[in-house]
């Protein structure tokens, strides 16, 4: 038997033994009865979660496939996007852009600074989307959505956001009912919510028409 290792990170964080004790239940057939009844129940604490009645999508993957997914399903290449970022995973928004095929235009500060909700609103007229990331774990900030989201309300552009490590574990969260902004967050399980890892989570709150348009190209 492994010593027990303690984890002092952003993610992974320790894992509750009641946690643990769940995940070393037999496993069920992903076609019975039973999984359909425990896959519901999950995506509704999902929704009580995130504070939205919008749909929860729910897959295997890094926390960067799930940043991935929110680039590569709302975009296409040549849109013109806006990146806020004052941090390391701020910056990887740009990096995933760039990889799919999308140059984007960026609202850059210094690490260690909040984001500026004026600014940002500033820099993303005629964006599309607008991604930035919510708790910036390399410098601690932790950046106000809610204010860059009402900002952003007149320049009419989707805002995306990173809530790895914040959904579950920041007091000033974002509930999607009460904003027109986030449209979409991404999400991971072994943060804040102190779960496994490699189970990740989309929500989407915007126009289906605009957001999640069917791909030519």
């Amino acid at each position: 038997m492994p010593e027990r290792t303690y984890l002092i990170t952003p993610g992974p964080t320790p894992v509750p033994p009641e946690v643990a004790a769940a995940m070393a239940r037999p496993l069920i057939h992903h076609r019975s009865p039973d999984f359909k009844l425990l896959l519901e129940q999950t995506l509704a604490q999902l929704r009580r979660a995130f504070a939205t009645e919008q749909e929860v999508l729910l897959f295997a993957g890094s926390g960067t496939s799930a940043m991935e997914s929110a680039m590569a399903n709302l975009l296409s290449p040549g849109d013109d996007i806006l990146v806020a970022s004052a941090g390391n995973f701020g910056d990887r928004w740009t990096k995933i852009a760039r990889a799919y095929g999308i140059e984007p235009r960026l609202h850059a500060q210094p690490w260690g600074e909040a984001l500026d909700p004026a600014a940002v609103a500033a820099e993303a007229q005629g964006a599309v989307a607008v991604y930035i990331t919510h708790s910036e774990t390399s410098t601690g900030v932790v950046h106000d959505v809610r204010a860059i989201a009402e900002a952003l309300r007149p320049a009419g552009a989707l805002l995306v956001v990173d809530a790895v490590s914040s959904l579950g574990g920041v007091s000033n969260g974002f509930p999607l009912a009460e904003l027109r902004g986030p449209d979409k967050r991404a999400r991971r399980s072994r943060d804040a919510r102190l779960a496994r890892g490699k189970i990740r989570w989309l929500v989407g709150r915007c126009d289906r028409r605009r957001a999640f348009r069917v791909r030519t190209d």
